[in-house]
């Protein structure tokens, strides 16, 4: 970016020390990288709230930054970057180490980074790999790094591939932005590496042929079979006197119109797993079926149907990490059972991949691991150990100006009414701070527990009170509770989802005790 000629054109009297100052472009854009980076990290992303941008950049350049034109109000107190792509570019300019992209720990993903398989990033690295300042030799580093994690050859072949097709297109587009890079020549990227592993789930021929065949299923639908493996009770059919009418419609459209009626999702996964998980084992069926009429193919009649309806819920529902965790652990078990199979079919397993790698679509690396392998890390064993997080906090340690206390507002969790909000805090804030006295006041709104804090400072003997709330996801409610009492108070929240300054969010951690401490300790 042609940074002198842009400040050049932007010239005003308010900008004339930032087109004269090198140093203080570089400052700029050292600050608009920091607050592109932490944009891009929240669910917000292209949205950025004015205290978020003073907080990272300070005052002064969020003036220039404004005045200048790189940010743009778009509404009450939100900036936006002029273009999404200057926010990703200010980003890529600011990241000195490509660790900070993938950072591999091949038996403990939670020590890891694998932000190249996040969507969000993949413009930022691209842009990363295309300016000139970073060596050549690092952004070899990186390539090699992200092909050595697609030869690992100790992962089992779906975890190894779910991932696999997503670094090898990274790479081939990091390449072509790289245009100096000497593996152009010493590296072969085959085509079909960029291709997807697996055909698609159904393909025209499958959904025609099978899945709404019109032609009656002839012969297999027996009234013993369909009572044996009580197909009646799951489809909702009425036993009929000619079984050879079913057809594949009939199923697919008995199994859909069950998932619609269902509010119980975890009930309806479980039911089409048990079909799924049964599959593999036809000998059930051969001694009820004459083998010379026997079409396997019907079978696979209501696998299809169960796998469309799997994917179907699975897509239809808010993504839930329990729910896919179950799916990929189970369909991993109809693999292995299909492969040690005299039975095996390829086509059940792919069905069986295919939905795996769609859960995978939404799970970072590290979650699909474990929902792969099964077995926590030595990390989440470490974090096992800490079940009662709240007494685990009781261990902060107060500094010379500032006294943590430490909440649990369990009470409180999805609570919107201002009265009860008030008054709890103020009740949790009186039994941490002065259990020994019983003389709590009633508390009605922001200001009037505000009017309480100077008396609790003055027992405590502190400058200042920083409260850690926990068991209680912050809502709008809270959130704006909270925010009319930060000129007395230190406000932080043990959550995983992103809060404004000058509200603290801590995710729950390994090192959760030492990360809030330093917290305090920054306080004063």
């Amino acid at each position: 970016m042609r940074s002198a000629y842009f400040y050049y054109w932007k010239s005003t009297p308010e900008t004339q020390e930032l087109r004269d100052s090198p140093e203080l472009q570089k400052e700029l854009h050292q600050g608009l990288g920091k607050l592109a980076l932490e944009g891009i990290k929240r669910d917000a992303r292209f949205r950025l709230n004015k205290s978020l941008v003073v907080e990272v950049m300070t005052e002064r350049l969020f003036k220039l930054a404004r005045d200048v034109g790189w940010l743009n109000l778009v509404d009450r107190d939100v900036y936006a970057f002029f273009h999404p792509n200057f926010q990703e570019y200010f980003a890529a300019l600011v990241i000195n180490d490509w660790h900070y992209f993938l950072n591999h720990v091949p038996n403990n993903p939670e020590e890891g980074i694998y932000r190249i398989f996040e969507p969000r990033w993949e413009e930022v690295i691209l842009l990363w790999f295309g300016i000139g300042y970073v060596k050549n030799e690092y952004k070899e580093e990186f390539i090699k790094e992200i092909c050595n994690f697609m030869d690992i050859n100790n992962q089992e072949f779906i975890l190894k591939f779910s991932y696999r097709s997503k670094a090898y297109s990274l790479v081939r587009d990091a390449i072509v932005e790289f245009q100096d890079c000497s593996l152009n020549q010493e590296e072969e990227f085959a085509d079909d590496m960029y291709k997807p592993r697996f055909q698609i789930l159904y393909d025209a021929y499958h959904v025609y042929h099978f899945m709404f065949s019109v032609s009656p299923i002839d012969y297999v639908f027996s009234r013993q079979i369909m009572e044996d493996y009580q197909l009646y009770d799951f489809l909702g059919f009425t036993p009929p006197y000619d079984l050879t009418k079913i057809t594949g419609l009939d199923i697919f459209n008995a199994l859909t119109n069950k998932l619609k009626v269902s509010t119980d999702y975890l009930h309806a996964i479980n039911d089409l797993l048990n079909i799924l998980n049964n599959s593999h084992n036809r000998n059930n069926f051969k001694k009820y079926i004459d083998d010379k009429d026997l079409s396997f193919k019907t079978i696979d009649v209501i696998v299809e149907a169960a796998m469309e309806s799997l994917k179907a819920i699975l897509e239809s529902i808010r993504f839930n990490l329990d729910l896919s965790t179950l799916v990929i652990r189970s369909l991993k078990n109809n693999i292995r059972n299909q492969k040690n199979s005299n039975l095996y079919n390829s086509e059940i397993c792919q069905y069986c991949e295919q939905i795996i790698l769609f859960c995978a679509e939404n799970m970072t690396y590290p979650e699909f691991y474990h929902a792969w392998h099964g077995e926590p890390s030595p990390i989440q064993n470490l974090e096992n150990q800490f079940t009662d997080t709240h007494s685990h906090l009781s261990q902060l340690e107060p500094t010379e100006k500032t006294y943590p206390l430490t909440l649990n507002l369990k009470t409180l969790q999805n609570e919107t009414e201002i009265i009860e909000i008030s008054q709890e805090i103020c009740n949790q804030i009186y039994f941490t701070a002065c259990p020994e006295n019983l003389e709590i006041p009633q508390i009605n709104n922001a200001p009037q527990l505000k009017s309480k804090i100077p008396q609790i400072k003055k027992h405590l003997k502190t400058e200042n009170l920083a409260l850690i709330i926990n068991n209680c996801e912050p809502n709008q409610e809270m959130i704006k509770f909270c925010n009319k009492l930060t000129d007395v108070l230190h406000i932080a929240f043990i959550t995983e989802q992103p809060l404004d300054a000058p509200l603290k969010g801590f995710p729950n951690q390994s090192n959760l005790l030492n990360v809030i401490q330093h917290w305090i300790n920054e306080i004063g």
